[in-house]
């Protein structure tokens, strides 16, 4: 027989039980739950009164009240207890309670003392216990097959959390818009560190980057965007320090070994975004997208952006004659920046002199854009013009 009780209704819903005599204590103590905490008066013959936590909390978060209660039954269930004051009562998690062969029916010691707490009862308080005893219900449980159900069901747990563990490290990235140049910064990065992904062509002519589906990934409408599981992320170079994050331990270091070259790395991808970028997106629109759309390339902003970017390629000439790349003597994100928009330069814009003519970025060049990673990328995803 097993007695239940309900603790007080303003703590939340709690269920205190005990057994009836040291026979069902002893039934109790094997097939616990491990919400379960274990109540006894200290040093004197009571009973064993538990209480059951909600799942994820721990005996530290019982409430002053829900204590309170406990420790009241346990005192007034205990012969010698209950006829005098100033009784401690000791409480730890049903896991802490240790039982060895040797020891009588109903006999408990700890596995760690320190997990063991004491409260003082002053003196026995029947209003509470009144209270306790007016939700009193008396079953006669299987405590084995309740025990054997929750174990069930925790494993059902761990294989459903085991299950979703492998598919999420199964799980393939997803690049949005894998053709074009800007989301071949993060194409050509996934290749580099060896990274599983799939790609989703959006057809921009079409407007397909304006359709609802993708606004939701993207809601400013541009491309790329990586979809990693439940994560998306979506600029190119956010892309690339992503991926080389994330997957830091395989393929080549792309984000330098210390902080200083960290730095360095952070330092020549925003001269690459702020500096080299704009004059090149600006060649790139006017004399490669210009005509295929019809319109008149604006000759003036032609002429100044190849000034811009000569002036860039001149610093990049003194840098290259230190480095042998932009942020050190190692291939970074920073040179993989470069590689999709200076291959128009050097191809479908007709200016590869702007290249060639720098002894040290022509010698750059060579190496960044010969790298096996490049070269897939440049064959399996050709530029759409």
């Amino acid at each position: 027989m097993v007695f239940y009780f309900k603790a007080r209704p303003d703590a939340g819903d709690y269920t205190i039980f005990m057994g009836l005599d040291k026979f069902e204590n002893e039934e109790l103590i094997k097939y616990g739950f491990p919400e379960d905490v274990w109540f006894h008066v200290d040093k004197m013959s009571s009973a064993h009164v538990y209480l059951r936590l909600h799942k994820g909390q721990g005996f530290d978060d019982i409430s002053e009240g829900v204590l309170e209660d406990c420790a009241q039954l346990v005192k007034a269930n205990s012969i010698q207890g209950n006829k005098v004051n100033n009784v401690d009562v000791v409480y730890t998690p049903w896991s802490n309670l240790k039982k060895t062969a040797s020891m009588d029916v109903g006999q408990v010691g700890f596995h760690n003392s320190k997990m063991v707490r004491t409260i003082r009862v002053e003196k026995r308080v029947n209003e509470i216990i009144n209270r306790l005893n007016k939700t009193k219900v008396e079953r006669t449980p299987d405590l084995r097959a309740e025990r054997e159900a929750v174990n069930a069901a925790e494993r059902a747990e761990r294989k459903q959390h085991l299950r979703e563990k492998k598919k999420k490290e199964k799980m393939v990235l997803t690049i949005y818009a894998p053709l074009f140049a800007s989301s071949k910064r993060a194409v050509v990065t996934l290749v580099e560190k060896g990274v599983e992904f799939e790609t989703v062509n959006v057809d921009l002519l079409k407007g397909e980057q304006r359709q609802p589906e993708y606004i939701a990934i993207q809601p400013f409408g541009k491309i790329p965007v990586l979809v990693d599981g439940d994560y998306k992320i979506f600029e190119s170079r956010a892309i690339m320090r992503y991926i080389a994050e994330k997957y830091r331990s395989q393929g080549p270091d792309l984000l330098g070994k210390t902080i200083e070259e960290r730095g360095q790395v952070e330092q020549w991808l925003d001269v690459e975004a702020t500096s080299y970028h704009p004059p090149l997106l600006a060649l790139t629109l006017n004399i490669v997208f210009a005509p295929l759309m019809g319109l008149p390339a604006d000759e003036k902003v032609i002429k100044e952006s190849e000034e811009k970017l000569a002036e860039v390629l001149d610093v990049y000439e003194a840098q290259l004659s230190k480095n042998e790349y932009l942020a050190g003597d190692f291939v970074s994100l920073a040179d993989l920046a470069h590689l999709p928009f200076t291959e128009y330069l050097v191809g479908a814009i007709g200016k590869a002199y702007m290249i060639k003519d720098r002894k040290h970025v022509s010698a750059w060049w060579d190496k960044i854009s010969n790298r096996a990673a490049w070269k897939e990328v440049s064959e399996k995803y050709a530029l759409p013009v």
